[in-house]
């Protein structure tokens, strides 16, 4: 049996019992894609990840891990985590705090280039083993003074066992040549466990610890509280431009595996802006997949990212205004999703619809996808505040015909200026 297959009957299992809500098929946690389910079951959220042993499969790389055995490794590893800690009550609290913090901040997720869950439980799991005698709280304060100045040239792993304070396992060194902390997964051999990290998730992370080590500073002297360290990032109401990615299906099962071939494609999407357009244009995706009503669709989610010209050499020669265009990086991004091996098999019966929207139409699709309302980004009501950036056009475009008009928008420099400057954190 296909574990694909018994994920399908086992969420038809889940549906019919009493007391389970919220039934959906996990994503990937970095290299360790194990196919799952997650699901509420009496008020407690679970995370239920499915292996099979299998005679012959390759041995797991730094490069890929065969999805059947992705969750038989996931345990191994929640099990050296757990084992390599001094206090096991104190580091769940820590890591209890350290995931509530990284969601509500817009960092959590490594479908969209940000730690996972594991990553950061090793993070939490390095700090305890470096300090033992520390409770939760101090251990808080303790992660992001760590965290805040850590070198990210240099992998984060375990301490060996019962030694805390020293350096890293000399494994480490095999994977030097990363870029951004390589998170370093406790197996035998050593796996690399957040090799998706990109420049801007990397800086969007660091700037997030520094902001946390600032707010635990302020909490140790009662200028703060801990309320406010995990306070919601501002991220639907700080851009003036947005992209918006509609995943969308006609049946539950198209659905679901559209949105994860659609998932793992959008991974690319921030590496495509960093190798086209990284010194014009900065890109922050908001790693949260948005359920919706279309009125065509009965499966839609969405996911936005943050878009915003940057200040500096490349504006124009009067010094006001200046613009991007986004069709080479977008139409790149559509010839990878459109590779999708199961697109002929369901044709018809899936579509991805990529929107420009602006501040003041992303404000009105949040109205009525809280309100359970059809939502589109279409333009603004005349009744309505004129949007805060003027654009040069509009396009959507979608899978099937890959079209692509002639859009840019345009920066007005000095009025971003007095908006970001009058913008809180």
């Amino acid at each position: 049996i296909r574990l694909l297959d018994f994920r399908s009957s086992l969420r038809l299992r889940l549906a019919q019992t009493s007391g389970v809500t919220a039934s959906c098929p996990v994503g990937p946690d970095g290299l360790l894609a194990a196919p799952g389910i997650a699901f509420t079951m009496s008020g407690v959220s679970i995370r239920l990840l499915l292996a099979q042993q299998i005679p012959g499969l390759p041995m797991p790389s730094k490069d890929t891990v065969v999805p059947n055995m992705a969750g038989l490794l996931a345990r191994e590893v929640g099990e050296q985590i757990l084992a390599s800690v001094p206090d096991q009550d104190q580091f769940r609290l820590l890591l209890r705090l350290v995931r509530y913090w990284a969601k509500q901040r817009g960092i959590y997720g490594s479908e969209l280039c940000f730690f996972g869950g594991m990553h950061w439980a090793i993070c939490c799991a390095r700090v305890c083993q470096m300090s033992p005698e520390l409770q939760c709280l101090q251990l808080a304060a303790q992660f992001f003074r760590i965290l805040s100045r850590w070198d990210w040239r240099q992998p984060m792993a375990l301490l060996p066992a019962r030694t805390p304070g020293l350096p890293p396992m000399p494994e480490a060194q095999h994977f030097a040549d990363a870029t951004f902390m390589p998170v370093l997964l406790p197996l035998e051999p050593v796996l690399p466990g957040a090799s998706y990290i990109t420049e801007t998730t990397a800086n969007i992370m660091k700037k997030e610890l520094k902001r946390g080590h600032k707010k635990t500073q302020q909490v140790e002297l009662s200028r703060s509280h801990w309320t406010d360290l995990c306070a919601e990032a501002h991220f639907f109401h700080r851009y003036r431009h947005y992209i918006e990615f509609d995943i969308m299906a006609s049946d539950e099962v198209v659905f679901e595996e559209w949105l994860a071939w659609s998932k793992q494609r959008m991974q690319g999407i921030v590496q495509i802006f960093e190798t086209m357009s990284s010194n014009i244009v900065t890109v922050r995706p908001w790693p949260e997949y948005m359920e919706f009503q279309n009125e065509c669709w009965p499966y839609a989610r969405a996911v936005f990212f943050g878009l915003q010209l940057k200040i500096g050499t490349e504006a124009r020669a009067d010094g006001t205004r200046k613009s991007f265009d986004l069709r080479e990086p977008i139409v790149k991004f559509l010839q990878s999703i459109g590779a999708w091996p199961d697109s002929e098999k369901y044709s018809g019966q899936f579509e991805l619809l990529i929107r420009h929207v602006q501040l003041a139409e992303l404000e009105q699709w949040l109205s009525k996808q809280r309100q359970g309302q059809t939502a589109i980004s279409g333009q603004v009501e005349q009744q309505q505040a004129p949007p805060l950036m003027s654009g040069a056009g509009r396009q959507d475009w979608q899978t099937d015909g890959m079209a692509v008009g002639n859009w840019a928008f345009q920066e007005d420099t000095q009025t971003l200026v007095e908006d970001m400057q009058n913008l809180s954190m």
